[in-house]
């Protein structure tokens, strides 16, 4: 990318930015919004430890954590209305304008990690600031570069749905109306004219010496690409507008689970996945022993209940398993679950697993 600033978050930056500099920030990591009991605990706990605690979320400001800990469990507590939960501990604009930004710009990296949260010290409201936004405007390059995967989750909201706090916002129909209204009032700012003049002073600027050595050696693009991506880059925010729009109408992601013996074999089990209409979902299963799924040995469709048993019993070596749930309009989606291949490429809505010489199963556990 194009740096113009780097900036460190910490106490100094709380004041450089005129916010409370004795005040709570935090960097996320690997955090959705669980409670977290085992890591996310007070500094006086006799179990607390820094290092796993910062592996879920950084300290970057005061580390008095009781009201990081206050606001998670009323996130988790489902007696507790949601809007109830937004009017106690969130700033609602600062966060619905958060959130249309990440979705518009496409800045998909933002499910669990790569924001900052802030609190004043003695105010109980907690405020999303953006942070590490370089995975922006990147599906124009993708879609030039054919690298683009429209099988993916990470688009629109379904992208967000594995974080609590904004799975409990989405399932609220008032909440996502209000949502829509700032997305649409994002989508005049991040407006195709004002996006194309942007990028074209940009490139005026950068195109010269991105295709002069050393840089040239390490473009992604070629100069025909380049220039064929500054002409649709601009429409980019309305697209990303398009797919959350769609991403409404789909069945919303789920998991897959762990396979487990059976006395006749094995049964693997899946979350239900739900439907914003509610309506009737189903679901197909394939079972396979290659990763393209040619060599299926197992598979059923439309299928109301999310489980499978297999009967019988299965040769050790690798298997991948693949569920995609329909709603009654004929929306799609796949599992959260991705398998990487070849150290790097997703595939999406597939799980791993090993079958032993003695007949147990080992999952293939794949860690970012």
């Amino acid at each position: 990318g194009l740096y113009t600033q780097v900036e460190q978050p910490n106490k100094s930056f709380l004041q450089r930015h005129g916010l409370d500099k004795s005040g709570h920030l935090y960097k996320i990591n690997s955090f959705e919004f669980y409670r977290y009991e085992d890591v996310i605990m007070l500094k006086s706990d006799a179990d607390y430890n820094e290092k796993e605690f910062e592996k879920r979320i950084e300290i970057k400001g005061n580390d008095d954590h009781s009201k990081l800990i206050a606001m998670l469990e009323d996130v988790n507590n489902y007696s507790m209305p949601i809007t109830e939960v937004i009017d106690k501990w969130f700033e609602k604009d600062n966060l619905f304008s958060w959130l249309s930004f990440q979705i518009l710009v496409g800045n998909i990296d933002t499910q669990s990690r790569n924001t900052l949260i802030y609190s004043p010290k003695n105010v109980d409201t907690w405020y999303f600031i953006s942070w590490d936004c370089d995975g922006s405007f990147q599906t124009s390059g993708e879609e030039i570069q054919g690298d683009a995967d429209e099988c993916s989750w990470e688009k629109g909201i379904s992208n967000y749905w594995g974080n609590v706090l904004f799975q409990r916002i989405l399932k609220d129909e008032g909440l996502r109306k209000e949502l829509d209204l700032k997305m649409k009032e994002f989508l005049t700012i991040l407006s195709s004219d004002k996006i194309r003049g942007k990028a074209e002073a940009y490139a005026d600027v950068v195109k010269p010496y991105a295709y002069a050595y050393p840089d040239k050696v390490n473009m992604p693009l070629n100069e025909a690409e380049y220039d064929a991506l500054l002409k649709i880059l601009p429409y980019e925010a309305e697209k990303n507008y398009a797919k959350y729009a769609e991403s409404l109408e789909e069945p919303m992601p789920f998991f897959i689970g762990a396979p487990e013996l059976t006395n006749s074999g094995f049964s693997i089990m899946w979350d239900s996945a739900y439907d914003f209409d509610a309506e009737t979902i189903t679901y197909k299963f394939e079972m396979a022993r290659d990763l393209e799924f040619t060599d299926i040995i197992a598979q059923s469709d439309n299928m109301l209940l999310p489980g499978y048993e297999y009967k019988g019993a299965l040769e050790p070596g690798q298997f991948f398993v693949r569920v995609q749930a329909k709603n009654e309009s004929g929306k799609t989606q796949y599992a959260f679950d991705y398998y990487v291949s070849d150290g790097s490429v997703k595939n999406y809505g597939i799980r791993c697993f090993y079958v032993m010489q003695d007949g147990s199963i080992m999952e293939d556990v794949y860690e970012e």
